[in-house]
């Protein structure tokens, strides 16, 4: 056990400064004091639940976890979207879908406008005319590029951030995203992609929301668990 002297001299290393002890607390009480005269200085899943269970979105490397086709892509957009409107800069990274349908489900959420009606044109007049005066959140970027390396993600929301004060990143989802190496060797290029997703959040000081699928080998009758998800070792590992 050490003593408080000794505490006061233990440092934090991030890779860009390092920290005493006291600086951290400093750090810390700062946070804190923001946040208690600033209550929008904390992000919000946007649900009551989540928001009263976890209070937010805070730094950190956060997994949602589902099978194919149970909503993990409508839960990243609505959380993305109520950030936004909250007035916080989000930047999603999305292989599922593209710019126009995040807008179809951003319009559909704000308005009330069901997507399916704008994918067929079947509008009235005055829901036309809604969607012509509807001004979307100029906080919420889509790069809808599909697959992407792991080092391109984390050289371009670096870059993002710089130009835009990124606060909440989101990736749909961690099994699309790609990496040169370790080649032919999966849980290593999985262990080494969740990696970097958890450093680039510390690096950035950002929270980031990344989705994953479970193995396709979970029978649709069982109820899934943590070690189901493909490359859970180091997913588990990683995700705060």
């Amino acid at each position: 056990i050490q003593s408080s002297a000794a505490l006061t001299s233990l440092t934090t290393t991030t890779s860009e400064k390092t920290l005493t002890h006291e600086q951290a607390k400093q750090l810390a009480l700062k946070q804190i004091k923001d946040r208690r005269n600033n209550k929008n200085a904390t992000i919000k899943f946007g649900l009551k639940k989540l928001d009263r269970l976890l209070g937010g979105i805070f730094t950190g490397h956060y997994v949602i976890v589902g099978m194919t086709g149970s909503g993990k892509t409508a839960l990243a957009i609505d959380v993305a979207i109520s950030a936004a409107i909250q007035g916080h800069s989000v930047l999603m990274f999305s292989a599922e879908m593209n710019s126009v349908e995040l807008i179809y489900r951003e319009i559909q959420k704000t308005i009330g406008i069901s997507v399916t009606n704008m994918r067929t044109g079947e509008v009235t007049d005055s829901q036309l005319e809604r969607i012509e005066n509807y001004v979307t959140s100029p906080n919420f970027y889509v790069n809808d590029i599909g697959r992407i390396d792991i080092d391109e993600l984390v050289s371009t929301a670096t870059l993002h951030h710089r130009k835009h004060g990124l606060e909440l990143l989101i990736v749909d989802y961690l099994q699309l995203l790609t990496t040169t190496k370790f080649p032919n060797n999966e849980n290593s290029q999985i262990k080494y992609i969740s990696n970097q997703l958890k450093a680039l959040s510390k690096s950035l000081n950002i929270p980031i929301l990344t989705l994953a699928q479970y193995n396709k080998t979970v029978d649709p009758g069982d109820k899934p668990n943590s070690n189901d998800i493909y490359g859970s070792g180091s997913i588990k590992h990683d995700a705060d």
